[in-house]
């Protein structure tokens, strides 16, 4: 060993009973660089003890720490006990100071935790450091190391945060309330208080309020007594007035294959209708209809194959029914109804082959209507 390492030994020496004994003061900050608190653990042999503090002293004031402080846990200021959450001072924040602390659990050294704080206001950091996986040898240097870098870091975030600092949002002026008062005219009404109600209700001069609509739907009838069942489509309109009273009219044709052991009958029914009744609002997209349907047409019979026939029934086909139905809105202008037709034929057409009724439209009368609506 030459003369300068041993003279290197010889300081080192010296600069580790120094700090050991509590003889070595801190160095003065000079007025650009801020001081650095290092508060340590209160752990025998404090994760490298000796060795730590010395090589927290090189690696901070070799970052240009500054002033240098070290202290242990026990000893330290009860204002470091939290940094995540405890405010500096306001002599802290005027002189710069920053603190960091190590965390660590004494029972082992798996791991220990960075806090780094600085004055008020300005941005905090945080690290944990796996110890589990560096040599005991070599674990006081890596503290130092990650001490010295979590300092800079947040420095550097400090120096950003004053450079460019948050704007501040302005002040939200209250709404502001106008009044509006209006004086309505008087009206004389000469009737009587307990008929009074509001004119909205009531036709006014300019006409009546009416709403229309197109529809196209399938239809399946029925006529159990001569078990016909016909089968077809219908288009409409439907005029609504004051949001109640419903006039409508439809037409369409419908077909049906009825098989009989004497012959083979196919009926064609083409009806017009006209509806009367009254809707009722369930809540905004559903509505209830109640109404009478009228509906004439002509019936016309063909297809008899294997019997003489004594009737083939064609001509005027007449039948009232009551309607019940739901309609259900679907969109700002289209909507969706199914509805139910049961009552009975006045004026019936029949087809016969000798004594046996093969098919027509006599007895009750039933029909199945599901379709689309489409306002106007």
């Amino acid at each position: 060993m030459d003369e300068r390492s041993r003279a290197l030994g010889s300081l080192n020496v010296a600069l580790a009973a120094a700090v050991c004994c509590g003889v070595l003061a801190p160095p003065v900050a000079s007025a650009q660089e801020p001081a650095v608190r290092v508060v340590l653990p209160s752990c025998p042999g404090g994760y490298g003890g000796l060795r730590l503090r010395r090589l927290l002293i090189l690696e901070l004031t070799d970052g240009g720490a500054g002033a240098l402080e070290l202290v242990s846990a026990d000893d330290a200021d009860p204002s470091d006990a939290d940094p995540s959450s405890h405010e500096a001072s306001s002599d802290e924040a005027s002189a710069g100071r920053v603190t960091v602390r190590l965390e660590a659990a004494c029972e082992g050294a798996g791991a220990i935790e960075l806090a780094v704080r600085g004055g008020a206001g300005e941005p905090q950091v945080r690290q944990r450091l796996d110890l589990s996986e560096i040599g005991e040898s070599a674990r006081a240097r890596a503290i130092a190391v990650a001490a010295a870098e979590q300092v800079r870091l947040q420095r550097l975030l400090a120096e950003e945060a004053r450079e460019n600092p948050r704007p501040t949002p302005p002040a939200l002026a209250p709404p502001t309330v106008r009044a509006e008062v209006v004086v309505e005219p008087e009206v004389d009404d000469e009737r009587p208080p307990a008929l009074r109600g509001p004119e909205a209700a009531l036709p006014s001069s300019d006409g009546v309020p009416v709403a229309g609509s197109l529809h196209v739907a399938f239809e399946a009838r029925g006529f159990p007594e001569l078990t016909t069942w016909p089968v077809g489509a219908r288009v409409g309109g439907r005029v609504r007035l004051f949001d109640v009273l419903v006039l409508g009219f439809d037409l369409g044709p419908a077909f049906a294959a009825v098989e009989r052991d004497a012959a083979r009958v196919e009926l064609w029914l083409v009806t017009v209708g006209f509806t009367v009744g009254a809707r009722w609002p369930v809540s905004p997209e559903v509505a209830l209809l109640g109404a009478l349907h009228a509906d004439l047409g002509y019936a016309s019979f063909t297809g008899f194959t294997r019997a003489p026939v004594s009737s083939r029934g064609e001509g005027l086909s007449f039948a009232l029914l009551a309607t019940l139905g739901l309609d259900f809105a679907i969109g700002a202008r289209v909507g969706f109804f199914v509805e139910l037709d049961v009552g009975a034929a006045v004026v019936a057409q029949v087809a016969a082959a000798g004594d046996e009724d093969l098919a027509g439209t006599r007895g009750v009368a039933l029909a199945l209507r599901p379709g689309f609506r489409f306002s106007l």
